[in-house]
């Protein structure tokens, strides 16, 4: 979960209608995404179940606009509140223990300092926040956190069978092929 890994480089090219050599510091979550490309597109109407996500199609055009200040991750048993100041890394029970890292005073993520006094309060609402947002919009039928499955595979699973007991297993489904049907431009 260390910035390395997570912050991934979003470069999006139209020429004509893009400026090129933009670039912004907006925290954006794989769940911005289908949000963006239909607005971008003209189907901005178009919301998705239980999602989190919005455009941020403004940014693309060099305009300003209030947004998030924190993107949200989980990978299997490791859930992750990014802000400007601070990642925190919360885990499973019994999986491993909460990290914390200043990223203005340490970008390389070097220093846990979830256990440092000084960072109390900052952890216990970093915390909270990361709660609070997975209570909102995890599916209870996937999430790996409360006995639910997996949406494909997990790379250790023995570890939720331990938790969960022998029965647990991924799920795996097959969804229903795409349609246009009902979508209007």
């Amino acid at each position: 979960m260390y910035e390395t890994a997570m912050n991934v480089p979003l470069i999006i090219r139209h020429p004509g209608k893009i400026g090129a050599g933009r670039t912004s510091d907006l925290l954006i979550g794989q769940y911005d995404l289908p949000a963006t490309i239909l607005d971008y597109v003209g189907m901005g109407g178009v919301s998705f179940e239980n999602s989190p996500g919005k455009s941020f199609r403004f940014a693309l055009s060099g305009e300003t606009d209030k947004w998030n200040d924190a993107v949200f991750i989980e990978q299997e048993e490791t859930r992750v509140i990014r802000t400007a100041n601070y990642a925190y890394w919360k885990r499973l029970r019994s999986t491993g223990e909460p990290e914390l890292y200043d990223l203005k005073k340490d970008p390389e993520q070097n220093r846990n300092v979830y256990d440092d006094p000084a960072y109390r309060e900052v952890a216990a609402d970093l915390d909270a926040r990361l709660t609070s947002f997975f209570a909102e919009y995890s599916d209870e039928k996937y999430d790996l956190w409360n006995g639910g499955g997996a949406k494909g595979s997990v790379d250790r699973p023995e570890q939720f069978r331990k938790l969960y007991g022998a029965d647990w297993t991924p799920e795996t489904e097959i969804k229903p092929a795409f349609s246009e049907l009902g979508i209007k431009n």
